[in-house]
């Protein structure tokens, strides 16, 4: 089995959920966080009714509705747990298609609109090199690296 390498920062484009395609993909830069277990991706209106689930990805104005996603708590780094959406998701990363559950949040506050977890990279056999994609991590600009 080949193992696949990226980054520690990656550009990805979202493709629209497992059973269906969005009018429009969307690009993220997303951070691949080694230590978070699942993924997470940026977006809005979220609302459960009726057994549906309804939400807008970050960047586009298409509604999605599904009918397929799970709930499940999850715990942030202060020790806080909340509930969240989960779908599988169809993203492409680096010329490959993947479907990959991710949690649905609203991150205005974060830096990253994706994070991509270590479940994602296992189940993938995808090894992360922190070398590679150096132009995304902002962190080295604002340490006045270049």
């Amino acid at each position: 089995m080949n193992n696949i390498v990226i980054s520690a920062f990656e550009k990805v484009e979202t493709l629209g959920l497992e059973n269906l395609d969005l009018e429009k993909s969307c690009f993220y830069d997303a951070k691949i966080d080694t230590g978070a277990f699942s993924g997470v991706i940026h977006a809005q209106n979220i609302v459960e009714r009726n057994g549906t689930l309804y939400f807008n990805l970050y960047g586009s104005d298409q509604d999605i509705a599904t009918t397929d996603f799970l709930v499940r708590k999850v715990r942030n780094t202060h020790g806080g747990s909340k509930k969240r959406y989960l779908v599988n998701m169809k993203i492409k990363i680096r010329d490959h298609i993947y479907i990959e559950r991710l949690g649905l949040d609203d991150r205005s506050n974060m830096k990253y609109d994706v994070l991509i977890g270590r479940a994602f990279l296992i189940r993938n056999n995808i090894m992360v090199d922190c070398r590679e994609s150096r132009n995304i991590d902002n962190e080295w600009r604002e340490m006045g690296d270049k």
